[in-house]
């Protein structure tokens, strides 16, 4: 799955809630997921998801309580609960929990670069194949960003023979 632990951690405050809400049964809910604690208290969250579960421990007012517990100290229940969330990921249904932004903010890059590589070896023109002799793969790391280096390396540029051919330039030495 391309989700992170964070919403999965929400999801489950959420079903939490669902839970006490329907059953009309007061519950406390301790976690040990303070991301998603401080998540929730957060005015300026945008995320929808983040902002569904808001809302449901508002409608939860009075019946649900939520509160931070230290992870892995040997609390039985918090424990059980790790237990679990570890045979669901395994074992249980599936949810619907959109994608986080990290997500598809990386598959969208790592498809661009494919994209540009299949595009950046298929040109064979000379200043392609002379670019290619320097930098052989597409990266964004070594992404030219002087347009000196550009310029020298196409060719293309204020240099007299490369005006010379687009008659802008009349010069001696380039005929």
């Amino acid at each position: 799955t391309q989700n992170t632990v964070f919403q999965a951690e929400l999801a489950d405050l959420g079903e939490a809630v669902d839970w006490a809400i329907e059953n009309k049964k007061k519950i406390n809910i301790n976690t040990d997921s303070r991301s998603s604690i401080e998540a929730l208290k957060s005015y300026g969250s945008r995320s929808k998801f983040v902002i569904s579960i808001k809302n449901k421990f508002f409608l939860s007012v009075g019946l649900v309580g939520l509160a931070w517990v230290k992870a892995h100290v040997g609390i039985p229940g918090n424990e059980l609960a790790d237990h679990f969330a570890k045979l669901a990921s395994v074992e249980g249904e599936e949810m619907d929990i959109p994608f986080p932004y990290s997500f598809v903010k990386f598959t969208l890059k790592k498809k661009l670069l494919e994209d540009w590589q299949i595009y950046y070896g298929a040109n064979e023109t000379a200043s392609e194949n002379r670019i290619r002799g320097f930098v052989p793969l597409v990266d964004t790391k070594t992404l030219i960003k002087s347009r000196y280096l550009i310029y020298f390396l196409t060719g293309h540029g204020p240099f007299p023979c490369y005006l010379s051919r687009f008659k802008i330039l009349s010069s001696p030495l380039c005929e």
